[in-house]
């Protein structure tokens, strides 16, 4: 297009993302492996289901300590009542929790 200059573009992301760091287990959650791994002989797969309800658990306590703190309910820009973002996002990691953890205890029962 006349008048225009082209934008240069972005370097191409790396595929594999950024680096994460694992997540920091609450003192429940590594409890909770800790059982596990105490009582279970764990496969990969297994063992992977296990981290990943016990990262679900972590961050629903974490969620469920900021709502307590700030309230379940927070007002909208009208003034109506709300869910706090924070409770949602606890239930909803609860829920991924439970829903983990019967597919784990499906593959330790196999």
């Amino acid at each position: 297009m006349p008048g225009k200059t082209p934008r240069s573009s972005p370097p191409p992301a790396d595929p594999a993302g950024p680096p994460s760091r694992p997540l920091e287990l609450s003192p429940s959650a590594r409890q909770l492996v800790a059982e596990i791994e105490r009582d279970w002989q764990l496969s990969p797969p297994t063992r992977a289901l296990l981290r990943a309800a016990a990262e679900s658990l972590t961050q629903a306590e974490r969620f469920d300590e900021i709502a307590t703190r700030e309230g379940y309910c927070i007002g909208d820009a009208k003034g109506s009542r709300k869910p706090h973002p924070a409770s949602l996002l606890g239930r909803d990691h609860r829920a991924a929790f439970t829903s983990t953890m019967q597919r784990l205890l499906a593959h330790l029962q196999e």
